[in-house]
């Protein structure tokens, strides 16, 4: 039976971005970016060229965020005070990740979960 999200080039990227994610000490927050939360707002998931810059960025933050450990994490949100009307570090710690992909093993069991979840998804069954 053939897998209908079979897609070796998604894979191959994702393989790629997540390569580049998993050597990062820091990540610029979004609002670090682009102050305009009105704009994150209006650019989810819409819009060409430099909308969807914002839309890769919003996507690795919340992903490579998602790696560190909570001491890491406590340490980010210090560095990276979240402005008044965000809410971004609630949103991305209030959805569990997939089952597939544990956040409290550390950082590499993180990586090398994520990857294994993706391959799945995009490989033939």
């Amino acid at each position: 039976m053939s897998n209908p999200y079979y897609d070796p080039q998604l894979l191959e990227d994702w393989r790629q971005r997540m390569a580049r994610l998993r050597v990062l000490s820091d990540m610029p927050a979004p609002w670090d970016v682009d102050p305009d939360v009105e704009r994150w707002k209006r650019g989810l998931g819409h819009g060409l060229d430099e909308e969807d810059v914002l839309n890769s960025h919003m996507l690795d933050w919340q992903v490579w965020l998602r790696s560190l450990t909570a001491e890491q994490r406590s340490e980010y949100q210090i560095r990276h005070p979240e402005p008044q009307g965000w809410g971004l570090y609630r949103l991305t710690f209030s959805r569990p990740t997939f089952s597939e992909v544990p956040e409290d093993k550390g950082p590499e069991v993180y990586w090398d979960s994520l990857e294994m979840h993706y391959a799945t998804v995009f490989r033939v069954a």
